[in-house]
């Protein structure tokens, strides 16, 4: 979900349950693998407040999906941020 903040600056927000991952490290690797995704496309969505919600079974992807799913879900939400 994305709406606009009117900052000059993007946010991020997350949301991961226990019901997206049992184990406190796969909730955080996938919180430190979304954050550094964030950081290098913060300045496309500048001024804009972004919220990523984890899904259930994000364990089980590995780190290389995790990227490759984020890097497609910012595509889409720079379309929204252009138009």
């Amino acid at each position: 979900m994305a709406r606009h903040n009117g900052l000059d600056h993007g946010r991020l927000g997350l949301v991961v349950s226990t019901r997206c991952a049992k184990r406190a490290f796969d909730r955080n690797r996938f919180k430190r693998l979304v954050r550094e995704s964030f950081r290098h496309r913060q300045r496309q969505l500048r001024g804009w407040d972004v919220v990523v919600i984890g899904r259930a079974g994000v364990a089980q992807y590995s780190n290389g999906q995790i990227v490759a799913s984020l890097a497609g879900h910012w595509v889409k939400v720079q379309r929204c941020v252009k138009s």
